[in-house]
Parts: structure tokens; C-alpha cells; sequence
């Protein structure tokens, strides 16, 4: 997997090995119910506890061990609860006992995209992933339809800018619409 930056083919770099690259964005998108939050623990986890690979033989190139979640569906102490005991299971290190905020989960706040930029601003960029579950829930905040293409376009560029612009890859979350919508 190549790509080209000004007329230069290089080689596409991974946070986690062809799973999540470097510097853009990724979306793991699927039925409620599917373990798509496990994922994400299992992958916020393992790099906030500076774990060399996510399973075997898929390495994880972290560089700052540093996980920004904007849990925007969930309460944020029940999202960190429930890490804190997916990582004791996965590597049995607690990440309560981490003293460098490793993982932080991000509440929703007014405008989610600013309010995030700055705060990464102000932690001097250091993250190596920011994870936004959900991207149907973030839409639905920025008065978009999830069906109209150039709003979801124009929500993601913005996010886009900011993979490229910082170095920080972005893991949007996202299901298909629940029985019950």
C-alpha cells in the first residue's frame, strides 16, 4: 500500500500494522452488538499500556502511548471502567496505575471538533491515536444527515486536516442503524 505526496510515492506508514495508518483517518463500521467497543479497548488499551503488538504478529508503532476517546454515546466513567478492566484481562496491567493520562476519555462538548483540537493543542499533540465513537452520534450534534454525502465529507475533512496537520491518526466508530431507530 503506496501513496503519493507531492509526486512522491512513499511507503504508507501503520500505527497499528494494516489496521490503522498513520496520519489519516479509519472507520470501523458495523451491526450493533459486534464487539466493535471491544476493539476499540482492546486497541486503546494496548497502547496505553505500551504493548508491542495488538495480537500476534500485528505490531503497534506507538510513539507517545497516548489515547484520546471522545466517547460521545456513553457515559465516560462507565467507558473508563470498563477499559480499566479490559486491560487487567488482555495484559493484566491496570490503567489506573499509569501516571501520564495514557488514556483520556473526551465528553462531549459543544463543538466536539474545536473543543478536541484544542485540547490536543494544549497536550502539545502528544497522541498517538484520537478515537470518536460515534461517528453517527457526532454527525447527528453538527446538525448532519448521515445520508447526505458533502456534510459527512465536510465533517470528516475536518478531521482529516487535523491526521495530517499533527501527525494523529483518526478512528471514527460507527454501526448501522439500531432495530429500534
Amino acid at each position: 500500500f503506496k501513496k503519493h505526496k507531492d509526486d512522491k510515492v512513499l511507503e504508507q506508514e501503520w500505527l497499528i500494522d494494516n489496521i490503522i495508518p498513520k496520519e489519516d483517518l479509519s472507520y470501523i463500521y458495523c451491526d450493533a452488538g459486534t464487539g466493535k467497543s471491544t476493539l476499540m479497548g482492546q486497541i486503546s488499551c494496548a497502547i496505553a499500556t505500551k504493548q508491542e503488538e495488538l495480537f500476534e504478529g500485528i505490531k503497534i508503532h506507538a510513539t507517545y502511548n497516548r489515547v484520546l476517546l471522545a466517547a460521545i454515546e456513553e457515559n465516560p466513567n462507565r467507558v473508563m471502567k470498563r477499559l480499566q478492566l479490559q486491560s487487567k484481562a488482555i495484559n493484566g496491567k491496570e490503567l489506573i496505575d499509569m501516571d501520564n493520562d495514557s488514556l483520556i476519555i473526551y465528553p462531549e462538548g459543544e463543538d466536539l471538533k474545536k473543543s478536541l483540537t484544542n485540547f490536543i493543542a494544549e497536550h502539545n499533540y502528544e497522541f498517538d491515536l484520537l478515537i470518536i465513537d460515534s461517528l453517527t452520534e457526532y454527525i447527528a450534534i453538527n446538525n448532519g444527515d448521515s445520508n447526505n454525502q458533502e456534510k459527512v465529507r465536510s465533517l470528516m475533512n475536518d478531521f482529516k486536516e487535523l491526521a495530517h496537520k499533527h501527525h494523529i491518526p483518526v478512528l471514527f466508530v460507527g454501526h448501522t442503524r439500531k432495530k429500534n431507530d
